[in-house]
């Protein structure tokens, strides 16, 4: 599943990787004919579209399978309630 870096070293990490992608792209074009590259790169690229796509449309889904769904916070609200209700009963 891709996630977003979430501190600066993760940033800095994710940079440096395309950094080095756009090196291992730039040195194939001066080594392999450019057909076979742009076309093995075109394919890489639409099949990483694809599985996007294709994991956020699961995560989707399992998103909307879980609500209404039992959740803890749904406990922990429902105990406050009684236990707020208890206390106005016996202080009045």
């Amino acid at each position: 599943m891709v996630h977003r870096p979430k501190s600066v070293m993760g940033y800095v990490f994710l940079f440096l990787i395309a950094i080095g992608a756009v090196y291992v792209v730039t040195s194939l074009l001066d080594v392999l004919p450019g057909p076979l590259v742009w076309g093995s790169l075109a394919v890489i690229v639409l099949a990483s579209l694809v599985v996007f796509a294709w994991r956020r449309r699961i995560e989707a889904a399992r998103e909307r399978a879980w609500t209404g769904s039992f959740s803890f916070a749904n406990v922990v609200t429902r105990r406050r309630e009684d236990e707020a209700l208890r206390r106005a009963e016996s202080t009045g």
